[in-house]
């Protein structure tokens, strides 16, 4: 049997987790038929639980091609005004009043929430700009978010546009030893600004718009503007590394700059191009007919080989070529430490932005945390929810496995700490018993503190109404 769809309901049915009876959902559905299940690399929760109640062969796919979600329609139309209206304004041209009017109407007209309900009251001007800073902001963000441009067809290979966008996607993210593909460019053209860790809606600093407007990029002034101009040298860069004959555009920012044009005059490739000329874009290329030999094996009753699993636009390139038995990861070594720094930093903003909206620090949370999630980022949601609660990881010096967990004394964490409540998918019960352990540890640990209770509101709670429950899931055998 060909089970042609992810996440499909014969692995979901009612029964045992593991080590299913004859009397299990999954084996009245699917009983002893040879059961192979093409399924997407980035999406090893799912997959691991076709595995476990589905007994399923795996036949993982490239994920679709990805894009720039851009602007269209309206926020197009907005993009365009407020851009003319800050150069108007930085000119002190005459047309600002008029902008001005243009603009409060198009938000009237968007229903944008916080915008001057008057235009009398654009006069205000500290109304007036705060609101086009979070418009300004917000638009960056969006038009840089990636989306999906198409469907993947198994056994076969993107336009060669599309497998370039895609090979941008993947080749921007960096990992420990080497630098994303953008923030390679960043560097080499002598500007400050991360594209890949730099908020899309941060202003730049002036260097490195003097620096842009130099390399032919005029309007560059948030970081956003920059990773468009970015992402247009990188296509221009690797369709030169590559040899590839695409449609060339006719903005001349686009150009490929002098700095990269240089990089192709030395001896030797710098090691990020090389690495994708004569590892990544190899392996990629290959994925089509990976793919449909591995399905042509299964149906023959051959191996079909295994290979890791995970999101190749989120450093995870080692799942290429694609075409293979995937398995999830070592739950032993979860969270790991590049999830703790992620998670730590993202608990540290949740803190801050809560206290800056509602001028109190965050004492009480609710987490929902998901088996496919934790595979695909290594934990970090556990992560956060530990850097919350003021706990550390402890890992192992040479297997890297977590080991232990370490309080963070309130003296180094500079707040209180958060009375967190985590709810568990079905699957993430399942699959990370042992995380769950580690969790129930760290709440009983900060539970147990001898601390004020403003700085501590989960052991006031224990201490005044008895032990808190903060564990929460479907029953044993159910997915909800």
């Amino acid at each position: 049997m060909i089970h042609v769809g992810k996440h499909g309901s014969a692995e979901w049915l009612p029964g045992k987790s593991v080590g299913l009876s004859a009397s299990c959902g999954p084996s009245l559905a699917l009983g002893p038929i040879p059961h192979l299940y093409p399924f997407i690399v980035n999406d090893p929760g799912e997959g691991s639980q076709a595995k476990r109640r589905g007994h399923a062969v795996i036949i993982d796919h490239l994920t679709p091609p990805l894009g720039r979600a851009g602007l269209h329609g309206s926020l197009l139309s907005l993009e365009s005004l407020l851009d003319e209206y800050i150069e108007a304004r930085q000119l002190g041209a005459s047309r600002c009043r008029a902008l001005e009017q243009q603009l409060s109407a198009l938000l009237v007209e968007l229903d944008w929430p916080g915008r001057p309900e008057t235009l009398d009251a654009v006069s205000e001007s500290s109304h007036w700009s705060a609101t086009l800073e979070q418009v300004e902001t917000y638009l960056c963000e969006l038009k840089e978010a990636q989306i999906r441009t198409g469907l993947h067809r198994l056994g076969e290979l993107p336009s060669s546009a599309s497998l370039l966008e895609l090979l941008i996607a993947i080749a921007r993210a960096p990992v420990a030893d080497r630098p994303g593909l953008t923030q390679w460019i960043a560097r080499e053209c002598k500007l400050s600004v991360d594209p890949w860790g730099d908020e899309d809606g941060q202003l730049l600093v002036d260097h490195d718009r003097t620096v842009l407007r130099a390399l032919g990029a005029p309007a560059c002034r948030r970081v956003s503007d920059a990773v468009e101009w970015f992402e247009g040298q990188a296509q221009r860069l690797l369709q030169r590394l590559l040899g590839l004959e695409l449609e060339a555009s006719g903005d001349a920012s686009f150009a490929l700059a002098d700095p990269l044009i240089r990089v192709f005059e030395g001896p030797s490739l710098p090691a990020p191009l090389e690495f994708i000329r004569t590892d990544l874009w190899p392996r990629l290329q290959h994925c089509g007919t990976r793919e449909r030999d591995a399905l042509l094996a299964g149906i023959s009753g051959r191996r079909v080989s295994s290979g890791p699993s995970g999101a190749p636009t989120r450093g995870r390139d080692d799942v290429l070529p694609t075409g293979r038995n995937f398995y999830s990861v070592d739950l032993r070594g979860l969270p790991t430490e590049a999830a703790w720094d992620l998670g730590r930093r993202s608990a540290e903003q949740v803190v801050e932005l809560y206290e800056l909206e509602h001028g109190e620090p965050l004492r009480h949370l609710a987490l929902s945390v998901w088996g496919t999630a934790t595979m695909r980022n290594g934990g970090e949601d556990i992560a956060q929810m530990f850097a919350l609660l003021g706990v550390r990881p402890v890992w192992d010096g040479p297997t890297r496995r977590m080991v232990d967990l370490e309080l963070i004394p309130l003296t180094l964490l500079e707040r209180p700490r958060v009375d967190v409540t985590l709810r568990m998918s079905g699957l993430f019960r399942d699959a990370f018993p042992q995380l769950l352990g580690w969790v129930n540890r760290a709440l009983t640990l900060v539970a147990g503190l001898n601390e004020p209770d403003s700085e501590n509101p989960l052991a006031y709670l224990t201490r005044s109404e008895g032990p808190q429950s903060r564990l929460f899931g479907s029953a044993p055998g159910a997915y909800g």
